[in-house]
């Protein structure tokens, strides 16, 4: 009835009755390249969960993002390991590639660039004693 909404799946519910509801899925979205790591429910409402709608509730991505190295890690059943799935968000942001959609457990990971971060508190320090130096010559 959730997903329909037609309300001819209402069913009476009687004494003894024994109601069973599945647990709700969790899909993880971690790594410095989004803005609010996480774990996420899958909403079951006849939409499936993509890499792009994850994204989008962490947030977002960092500018210091590296949003073509990302990996989604996801549990081989068959052989119990962590098998990695290269996802390229920027060729699927552009179309250029299918946003790949996320079962419950996986693991979206986002890393972020350290050169890009350094680089970044380098230029902040640099503006900073500008700024000092500048302020400091006023008479």
């Amino acid at each position: 009835m959730l997903e329909s909404g037609d309300a001819a799946y209402n069913i009476a519910i009687y004494g003894g009755d024994t109601v069973t509801v599945p647990r709700a899925g969790i899909v993880y979205v971690l790594g410095f390249g989004v803005v609010q790591p996480g774990g996420y429910v899958l909403e079951s409402h006849g939409e499936q969960v993509t890499v792009l709608k994850a994204i989008a509730l962490a947030h977002g991505l960092t500018s210091f993002a590296k949003p073509d190295h990302a990996v989604i890690l996801r549990t081989n059943a068959a052989t119990g390991q962590k098998d990695e799935i290269r996802v390229q968000i920027q060729k699927i942001t552009k179309h250029r590639a299918e946003d790949v959609p996320l079962l419950s457990n996986d693991i979206l990971y986002v890393p972020d660039s350290g050169g890009k971060k350094a680089m970044a508190h380098v230029g902040a320090a640099v503006l900073g004693m500008g700024t000092g130096a500048a302020i400091y010559r006023l008479p």
